[in-house]
């Protein structure tokens, strides 16, 4: 009996030792899996206010969504019951399969933070990797999804996430989301992005594409893409394609705009003080419109334009064989292909054929 209470005290020391130098953990998780059928009308719509999202889309017939619940409030039991809180709702209305996470943000301005000297501040703000809430150290709350599919489902997806990657997807793409790194990868068909700020990394996409933006940086490469329009405030945009692109309309105020392209029919790109930088390797075969404040326009080609118009107020044109100095350009060429338009205010223009 005396050599039992013994054993019960060692090991009753060994924890307690264990405990006082190895710390105890503050975080909690959950990890998940849950399959279904894909639903009837062949979309899913995704809600995540806060974390990491991946779309796989592949050859497989149903949905599979693995997710990770996560919060770290600097307390072990403060962090689990948070993650208590916290729910993936999975629901079919219509047609469509609705998967919503709810945060408990309404619930943290009640709990007891024992790393918070102050009196406690339920603003909660996003840091591009997770929500932190508190006037000090912060408890952080992210769900992380990983959504595997098959490949010719509608995707909509609206959310606040540190980082996310879209592969795959050739049913149509729609985005919607505050603060991201977001990476498109071999997507088809139609993809609708709307990004507050950020940054977006395109892989070989297909189909058309339409971007609205407000500080993101925007570049990749593109395929088979017919229509391209983007619309952004301060971000660079930065993309380049071996494909003829049907319509190009492009829109920034402060950003760079940086297009490599085989070929175009139709384009229109606009800016107030960013510089613009097209380099055409193909034809133009109808019409290209640049505007610009103050930003310089480069115009690179490897063939002439039937038609030019350059015009700048008090910036310079720089033409092959021009000496005249005035600011303002109108030539035509019947060996050429296209009509180029450019007008800015202070910026310069600056034509190559290479």
């Amino acid at each position: 009996m005396s050599n039992n209470r013994f054993s019960i005290f060692l090991i009753s020391l060994l924890l307690f030792t264990t405990t006082i130098f190895c710390g105890v953990k503050d975080s909690f998780q959950r990890v998940k899996v849950r399959n279904f059928p894909a639903p009837d009308s062949g979309i899913v719509h995704v809600r995540n206010p806060a974390g990491v999202v991946t779309f796989r889309g592949g050859n497989r017939e149903d949905i599979e969504i693995r997710y990770r619940l996560y919060a770290d409030a600097g307390d072990y039991n403060i962090s689990r019951n948070l993650v208590s809180w916290m729910k993936v709702n999975f629901e079919e209305r219509d047609g469509i399969l609705d998967i919503l996470v709810e945060l408990p943000l309404g619930k943290v301005d009640r709990l007891k933070f024992p790393h918070l000297d102050s009196k406690y501040n339920s603003k909660y703000e996003w840091d591009g990797e997770s929500v932190s809430i508190s006037s000090q150290k912060g408890t952080e709350l992210q769900a992380e999804l990983e959504i595997s599919l098959p490949e010719e489902m509608f995707v909509i997806f609206e959310g606040m996430i540190s980082s996310g990657e879209f592969a795959g997807i050739e049913g149509g793409l729609e985005i919607e989301i505050d603060h991201s790194q977001l990476e498109l990868n071999s997507t088809t068909v139609v993809q609708d992005i709307a990004l507050v700020s950020g940054k977006i990394e395109l892989v070989g996409i297909d189909g058309d594409l339409n971007i609205a933006a407000v500080s993101a940086d925007i570049e990749g490469e593109l395929d088979a893409v017919e229509i391209l329009r983007i619309a952004t405030s301060s971000g660079d945009v930065k993309l380049e394609s071996d494909w003829s692109l049907s319509r190009v309309e492009l829109s920034t105020v402060s950003g760079d705009i940086e297009l490599e392209i085989s070929g175009l029919t139709e384009g229109h790109i606009s800016g107030a003080s960013g510089d613009i930088e097209l380099k055409l390797n193909g034809f133009l075969l109808e019409e290209l419109d640049i505007g610009t404040i103050s930003g310089d326009v480069k115009i690179k080609s490897k063939n002439e334009f039937s038609k030019i118009a350059l015009e700048t107020v008090s910036g310079k044109v720089d033409y092959p064989a021009l000496e005249d100095d005035s600011g303002i350009l109108i030539a035509e060429n019947t060996g050429g292909s296209g009509s180029l338009n450019i007008e800015t205010i202070s910026g310069k223009i600056k034509i190559e054929y290479k």
